[in-house]
C-alpha cells in the first residue's frame, strides 16, 4: 500500500503571468489531497472519492478513452503509459481532500500530481523521486492533454513545495523564504470560471503584448520597464490597453517581491502593500475579482491584515491575506460574513506519508 499527499497552493505574485512566460511567486500551503492505494492483479483502476461518496472504475485498456471533460484519472494513466510505465496491474484507491474545490487553490492539480506520484511509486519507477519530472507529467495530463490554456505554476508548486520563484522562460525555479507565515485563505463559495477567465485574459494579454511590440520594437516582456512603454501602451486600441498595462506592471511587482523575499529580514508591511497593489491590477485592469471577494478582503483588512489578493484565475473561488500575528482575528472576520476561512502555513511538496 502507498499513501501520497499533495498540498494546495496560493499564488503570491504573477497571477495570469506564467502562461505568458513571465515569472511568478507561489507557495504550497498545508491543505492536502491524499490518495491511499494498492496494486491489484486485475487490470482495473478503482477510485473511491470519499468526499463525494462515489466510486469511479475503468479497465486499463490503452489508450484509455475519455468519457467526460477533464477526465484526469484516465489522462494520468495515458500520459504515464506513453512515458514508458507498463501497467500489468491495476489499483484500488481512496481519495480524500481538504483543499477547496473549484476555488483557485489547485485542488485539481493536487489530484493529478498525487496520482502521478502514486503510480510511479507503485511501478517502482525511478522518476518517482524527481519533483520536476512529476510536475511536467502532471502538466501534460491536466493541461496539454485537454488543450487547456493554463501554465505550469500549479504543478511545480504542488510537486516541489515551499515558496517558489518560477521563471520558465529562463528555466529557473528558485526556493525563497521557507519560514514565511501569516496567511489566511478565505473561500467565497462561488465556483470560478477557470476556462472562461483564462481564455479571455490569456488571449487579451497575448494580443496586447504582440501589438505593443509592433509599436515599440525594443520591447521585452520580461524586462522593459512600464515607464519606458507607457506612451506606446496609450497608442494601443482601447480594448488592449488594460491587458498590456497589467502584464507589464504585474511583472514589475513580481520582481520587486522576489527582491523583498530574498532578504533575511524584510518589512512585512511592504509585502502586504505589494500583494494589494497586485490585486488592484487584477481587479481594475483584468476584471477577475467579484463582489464577494472584495467584501472578504475588506473585512480582513479591517481586522488587521496587511494586504491580500484574489487567488487563482478569478471570477470566484478563494482569496488570501497576509496577516502575521493577526491570523485568528482575520479568520474570524471572514467567517462572520458567512465564508469559510483557513489559517494556512507554507509546507512541503508531494510526498509519500
Amino acid at each position: 500500500m502507498v499513501k501520497v499527499k499533495t498540498p494546495g497552493r496560493i499564488c503570491l505574485f504573477g497571477e495570469h503571468q506564467d502562461y505568458l512566460g513571465l515569472p511568478v511567486i507561489s507557495s504550497a500551503v498545508n491543505l492536502y489531497m491524499k490518495i491511499i492505494a494498492e496494486r491489484q492483479v486485475e487490470r482495473t483502476a478503482s477510485f473511491y472519492l470519499a468526499d463525494f461518496h462515489t466510486r469511479k472504475e475503468f479497465e486499463l485498456n490503452f489508450p484509455l478513452k475519455y468519457t467526460k471533460e477533464r477526465d484526469y484519472l484516465k489522462s494520468v494513466f495515458n500520459v504515464l503509459y506513453r512515458r514508458g510505465v507498463e501497467f500489468e496491474w491495476g489499483i484500488n484507491a481512496t481519495i480524500t481532500s481538504d483543499i477547496p474545490v473549484n476555488a483557485g487553490a489547485s485542488s485539481s492539480t493536487a489530484l493529478v500530481v498525487s496520482l502521478v506520484k502514486l503510480l510511479l511509486e507503485l511501478a517502482e519507477d525511478p522518476r518517482k523521486d524527481l519533483p520536476e519530472t512529476i510536475a511536467e507529467f502532471a502538466h501534460e495530463a491536466e493541461v496539454l492533454e485537454f488543450n487547456e490554456p493554463g501554465g505550469k505554476m500549479d504543478h511545480y508548486t504542488c510537486a516541489m513545495g515551499g515558496v517558489l520563484f518560477i521563471d520558465f522562460t529562463r528555466g529557473k525555479v528558485e526556493k525563497l523564504l521557507p519560514t514565511l507565515s501569516g496567511f489566511v485563505l478565505g473561500n467565497s463559495l462561488k465556483p470560478k470560471d477557470t476556462r472562461g477567465i483564462l481564455r479571455r485574459v490569456k488571449e487579451g494579454q497575448t494580443r496586447a503584448l504582440e501589438e505593443l511590440a509592433k509599436k515599440y520594437p525594443e520591447f521585452d516582456p520580461g524586462s522593459t520597464p512600464f515607464a519606458e512603454v507607457e506612451d506606446a501602451i496609450k497608442k494601443l486600441p482601447n480594448e488592449l490597453r488594460p491587458y498590456a498595462e497589467a502584464a507589464v506592471k504585474n511583472r514589475e511587482i513580481t520582481m520587486k517581491a522576489r527582491e523583498l523575499l530574498s532578504l533575511a529580514n524584510f518589512k512585512h508591511e511592504e509585502l502586504g502593500r505589494l500583494l494589494w497593489e497586485h490585486h488592484l491590477i487584477l481587479r481594475n485592469l483584468l476584471g477577475v475579482s467579484t463582489p464577494e471577494i472584495e467584501k472578504m478582503l475588506n473585512e480582513a483588512m479591517k481586522a488587521g491584515a496587511l494586504g491580500g489578493k484574489i487567488n487563482g484565475s478569478g471570477g470566484g473561488g478563494t482569496m488570501f491575506v497576509y496577516a502575521p500575528g493577526r491570523e485568528e482575528w482575520v479568520k474570524e472576520a471572514i467567517e462572520r460574513i458567512g465564508k469559510p476561512a483557513y489559517i494556512v502555513n507554507i509546507t512541503h511538496g508531494c510526498v509519500v506519508f
